[in-house]
């Protein structure tokens, strides 16, 4: 693109000589807002109420004629200037309102908080085209896909945020996926009853306990604090006019919603900032995420990365649809009430495609795939630019007693696939351990440890990550030494074990302060820093 939607991505001159320009588009809208001033306010009420929900009912109490405003519970933001103002509202008991004025905010310098006026315009427009929040993106159900067979569904959805960047201001905007499961807390609680289990109270609390849960009549998200067993679908709360209703009733009577299970405890969620209890029906509450037995299982993955992973030009039509759905409904009368436009396509850029690197590999044998960048295979057959030798007894393999097979197989292959790369690896020290937690990983290696252990490696039988956090913290900060840390289940098939052990090797030489590869830099005696910003 050029001219107008170039504005403000101005080129560094003297650069952008090497390669091949290339058009590109980024993930921005650029945003025309007419220059003019907006007031900002705080509204204060007394007694304290913390709950938005309640503020926004009390604060539409008060009688004044505000014009057009926007109130996220806390801040609000008005179009014109007026008085501050005090008065007592009544619901149920009385509330002292003050609105206080605070601020004059400019759309010609945007500071953070007009940038936050236009995200919350931008997110009354999202609840207008109905789309769902969740977290801090925005979702549509109505356009999800089922994918049955693993009793999941993918949602659609966008992250979204207005600010200002160099010249001009803009909408960055990114495609998401919310993968919600089909399966009730209830579906979770009837497979642990059906596997007998003594301790189902505390095995249903640790498995849920700090998940994210869904509920189907209103779509809204929770966090489970914990399971009420004491507690049933009977139980009976009051209502604000002081009558006594039962959730199942209640349930009936606002959402049409019918519960069967009479017996199924409750789920407890906490308010943030109050603690107030919120009591869920396990029966019409979905789990959301996956489990750890679905990420470990490659064809939910894959079926799952279908329509999770987006690709450049779908990711491009999903944003300009999220674009086109701006112009629907209420959404335009919102954005014109502010005198926010939204230009209809995304912002363009030059870039340019940079000729591939040569790879030089240890015996002097170059590899150049600009198409596919990955020559671990290669690495098979040739050594690496430049190893480091695993001295017997100076590493140490430490397992629990039921992964002696798959530690024994690991060890053998993985010297197997070290030889080729030029890369000697001799007898580890291995150390058999009664259980998986990770105290006993850690006193095992306390009782062994010396100064000169190049490497420890971990086996475990399942993934954990309290006990891999705990390991990690104290193998960088108290013991250091480099570290590596293996499920069992991936040394476990035989297919793929040679192919596993060799990207285990190859992670394990890098630890160690071995170089795999290394590329032709012109410069001598520079420190080149990569920064991480972004993840996919």
């Amino acid at each position: 693109m050029r001219g107008e939607e170039n504005q403000g991505l101005e080129k560094r001159k003297g650069y952008g000589k090497e390669g091949k320009e290339i058009s590109l588009k980024a993930n921005f809208f650029r945003l025309r807002i007419v220059e003019r001033e907006f007031h900002q306010y705080h509204v204060d009420i007394e007694p304290v109420v913390e709950g938005r929900r309640l503020r926004s009912k009390i604060f539409r109490l008060v009688k004044h004629e505000f014009g057009v405003v926007v109130f996220d519970g806390y801040l609000l933001f008005a179009q014109e200037r007026f008085e501050n103002i005090e008065q007592t509202v009544n619901l149920e008991i009385d509330y002292k309102v003050t609105i206080k004025h605070t601020n004059v905010l400019s759309t010609t310098s945007l500071p953070p908080s007009a940038a936050q006026l236009f995200n919350i315009v931008l997110n009354r427009c999202h609840r207008a085209i109905e789309l769902i929040p969740v977290r801090r993106s925005y979702f549509n159900p109505k356009k999800s896909v089922r994918i049955e067979r693993h009793k999941v569904e993918v949602w659609p959805g966008y992250s979204t945020s207005i600010a200002a960047y160099e010249n001009s201001v803009l909408l960055n905007v990114d495609v998401a996926r919310k993968v919600i499961r089909t399966d009730t807390v209830l579906d979770m609680l009837s497979e642990l009853k059906s596997a007998r289990l003594s301790n189902l109270p505390e095995k249903a609390n640790s498995l849920l306990s700090g998940s994210v849960v869904m509920t189907r009549y209103n779509n809204k998200t929770y966090v489970v604090s914990k399971l009420d067993f004491s507690r049933n679908p009977t139980f009976e709360f009051e209502l604000k006019d002081g009558k006594k209703i039962s959730i199942m009733n209640h349930l009936k009577a606002r959402y049409g919603v019918e519960i069967r299970d009479e017996r199924q405890p409750l789920i407890v969620s906490l308010k943030k900032k109050t603690n107030e209890e919120i009591l869920l029906v396990p029966e019409v509450t979905r789990m959301t995420g996956l489990t750890d037995e679905m990420v470990e299982d490659f064809r939910v993955m894959k079926d799952i990365g279908e329509h999770t992973r987006v690709a450049p030009p779908e990711r491009y039509r999903d944003l300009l649809g999220y674009r086109k759905s701006l112009d629907e409904k209420d959404s335009p009368k919102t954005l014109q009430q502010w005198n926010i436009e939204i230009s209809n396509d995304m912002v363009g850029v030059t870039g340019r495609v940079l000729p591939p690197e040569t790879i030089l590999l240890g015996s002097k044998q170059s590899v150049n795939q600009p198409d596919k960048p990955d020559w671990t295979n290669i690495l098979r057959t040739d050594s690496i630019s430049q190893s480091v030798h695993l001295k017997s007894q100076k590493w140490v393999v430490i397992y629990p007693r039921r992964e002696s097979d798959n530690a024994n197989s690991f060890i053998s292959n993985l010297r197997q696939v070290a030889n080729p790369m030029n890369i000697n690896i001799e007898d580890p020290l291995t150390i058999e351990i009664e259980d998986d937690s990770a105290i006993t990983y850690t006193n095992a290696l306390k009782k062994t440890l010396k100064p000169d252990f190049q490497l420890v490696v971990f086996i475990h039988p399942t993934k954990q990550k309290s006990r891999y956090d705990e390991l990690k913290q104290l193998l960088t900060t108290i013991m250091p030494l480099p570290s590596q840390c293996i499920c069992g289940k991936t040394l476990s098939k035989e297919k793929t074990l040679r192919a596993v052990c060799l990207k285990i090797c190859l992670q394990i030489q890098a630890k160690c302060g071995g170089e795999l590869w290394r590329v032709k830099i012109p410069l001598t005696n520079t420190m080149i820093v990569g920064i991480d910003v972004y993840h996919d």
